[in-house]
């Protein structure tokens, strides 16, 4: 365990980490591991979460506090420690807070298992992801703006009965950022992925974007999921608006901000044909809804072996509800006698 983590804000925008003799100035909005251990999540201007694995308890930093701090401590800005690693903003439930570690090509959870970080070459380039656990394969499918560690704290809890996998889509994580984007390239991409480490057969597990992707891939290889789990992702229809992108995002972001400008306006005008064949889709399917879609209703109509499930916490279930999301996730694989045996 590290010795003491002090955070400190300095301005609006900005918050110091500082660890024994380390220090950083850190935009809002992002996650910082210091080392083994101990997570800050500079949430906003107003708090500061504070996770120690020890504890395992967060701890709410007032802003008076901070500042309080900053008028009597003198502070130098060096370099970020290699072992202090910059993760993408996420938004966090403060009751389920995470702990990553990301160097040498694995990733430490929260409760200390290891995840391996690998690369693989695919006809776009290199392409990263990570692996944990035993058993028949699951891969999971992150969101836009996410990476292929979203999904540790889920792969954490399912790593006793299954080989998980999460992969970094293009222009996200540690994979390629070729500039060009469509859901078609997404689905390629995946379908490259899953044949370059020799899946004939696996569960996938995709969120959002990542479930548009599954959507596409289900439709077009049914025989090839064992099972599919999508979270908060409709079949794209031509009903809903997107908001136009501007050409540049309004603060840093650590994905191509053009898989954003170029996703959103496919979902303007998608393909009828995703909707045409959702009925393709012949693999057991769990729907977990946590935003009220109406057309999920419609989507389990028309599939021959689909479940739908609501936990009303929003569009991030898996992270809002992590324990609901896992053990909705196991009743499902144990119902649809896809477990490991």
């Amino acid at each position: 365990m590290v010795g003491l983590v002090l955070v400190v804000v300095v301005g609006v925008t900005d918050v110091v980490v500082v660890v024994g003799n380390s220090v950083v100035v850190v935009p809002t909005g992002v996650t910082v591991v210091v080392g083994p251990g101990v997570i800050v999540v500079v949430a906003g201007a107003s708090v500061v979460e504070l996770c120690c694995v020890g504890s395992g308890v967060p701890v709410l930093v007032p802003q008076a506090t901070r500042a309080s701090v900053a008028r009597t401590t003198t502070m130098r800005r060096i370099a970020v420690p290699f072992s202090m690693t910059i993760l993408p903003p996420m938004r966090r439930n403060p009751d389920a807070i995470w702990v990553t570690r990301e160097s040498h090509g694995v990733c430490s959870t929260r409760m200390g298992s290891v995840a391996e970080r690998h690369t693989v070459q695919l006809p776009e380039g290199e392409f990263s992801y990570l692996e944990l656990g035993r058993g028949n394969p699951v891969v999971f499918l992150h969101a836009l703006g996410r990476s292929a560690s979203d999904w540790l704290p889920i792969m954490e809890a399912m790593q006793a009965d299954w080989r998980c996998i999460a992969f970094d889509q293009r222009g996200h994580g540690e994979s390629v950022r070729p500039g060009e984007y469509s859901f078609e390239l997404l689905e390629q991409d995946f379908r490259d992925f899953v044949d370059a480490l020799g899946l004939e057969r696996f569960a996938l597990v995709a969120h959002s974007m990542g479930g548009t992707v599954g959507w596409i891939f289900a439709e077009k290889s049914p025989e090839r999921l064992k099972f599919l789990v999508v979270e908060d992702s409709l079949v794209p229809i031509d009903a809903h608006e997107y908001p136009k992108t501007p050409a540049s995002p309004p603060e840093p972001v650590d994905y191509d901000w053009e898989v954003r400008r170029q996703l959103f306006r496919q979902l303007n005008s998608p393909d009828p044909s995703w909707w045409e064949n959702v009925s393709k889709v012949t693999a057991p399917t769990l729907i977990i809804d946590g935003s009220g879609f109406a057309e999920l209703q419609e989507t389990v109509r028309l599939l021959p072996q689909a479940e739908l499930v609501t936990i009303d916490v929003g569009h991030w279930i898996h992270e809002s509800a992590p324990d609901d999301f896992v053990n909705t996730v196991r009743w499902f694989l144990h119902r649809s006698g896809s477990r490991r045996g």
